[in-house]
């Protein structure tokens, strides 16, 4: 059984073509990572992704000020949150940038 995998990220990283016609990976774009509500994160896992990843601008880069700072808190309160329970799932928050994208690349399209 292949992972379904959820992609969320920023529309300013401009991510949209990297998804396109790939099989069990959806891809959101936020208009910041910050917007992304920790409603819309459980109820992505209720949907049945097993995998999630939100994909923030490096820090000191937001367009929001603070947005990548603030769904980077969310992230880990919601993992606190969901204890045991999450070791099923794979919630990832990560800053991109071009040094990393490779290695993030590998990680989201291993499945």
């Amino acid at each position: 059984m292949k992972i379904k995998t959820l992609v969320f990220g920023c529309k300013e990283l401009g991510l949209e073509e990297r998804f396109k016609e790939k099989e069990n990976i959806v891809f959101k774009t936020l208009d910041c990572a910050g917007s992304l509500t920790s409603v819309e994160l459980l109820k992505v896992l209720e949907e049945g992704f097993q995998q999630v990843f939100v994909l923030a601008c490096k820090k000191g880069i937001c367009k929001g000020r603070i947005g990548n700072l603030r769904a980077e808190k969310r992230i880990e309160t919601i993992k606190k949150f969901l204890g045991r329970w999450a070791e099923d799932y794979r919630i990832r928050f990560d800053y991109f940038s071009k040094e990393k994208e490779d290695a993030l690349w590998k990680e989201v399209f291993k499945v």
